[in-house]
């Protein structure tokens, strides 16, 4: 994802934010500074990911299998974290996307037509209790 307009140390602390309520799990791939917009703002090609894939904020393949890859709600929560005036813009399918934080989350899906799963259900979040919707 790019994050325009927020300051590296505010996505750091959306990053803080966002791992403290999964107990230390996720952490950057990628936080790589990638310019600036056209009113000199920062812009920052952020990635997330986890230490472990069996803890909480991992996210699971359509198959069942652990990835080391940061479940939706993780994305979700850190996009929220970040300042209001920022924007997060995002790959989706049939383009691209700007959202901004507070947002309404957008679930898609990431099975096929025999088997169907929303990215929302490839994690242990509900389960464990981390997130209620």
């Amino acid at each position: 994802m790019l994050v325009r307009n927020a300051t590296h140390s505010e996505v750091e602390k959306a990053l803080k934010k966002t791992t403290e309520r999964y107990g230390g799990n996720v952490v950057f791939k990628r936080c790589d500074h990638a310019g600036y917009t056209r009113k000199r703002d920062p812009k920052y090609t952020v990635t997330l990911t986890v230490k472990s894939s069996r803890e909480p904020g991992a996210r699971r393949a359509p198959g069942g299998r652990r990835l080391a890859a940061a479940c939706w709600h993780a994305h979700g929560l850190f996009m929220d974290a970040l300042p209001e005036d920022s924007e997060i813009v995002v790959n989706w399918t049939g383009g691209r996307r700007v959202i901004s934080p507070g947002d309404e989350w957008q679930d898609s899906d990431a099975g096929s037509q025999m088997r169907p799963v929303k990215f929302s259900a490839l994690c242990d979040c509900v389960e464990l209790g981390l997130y209620s919707g």
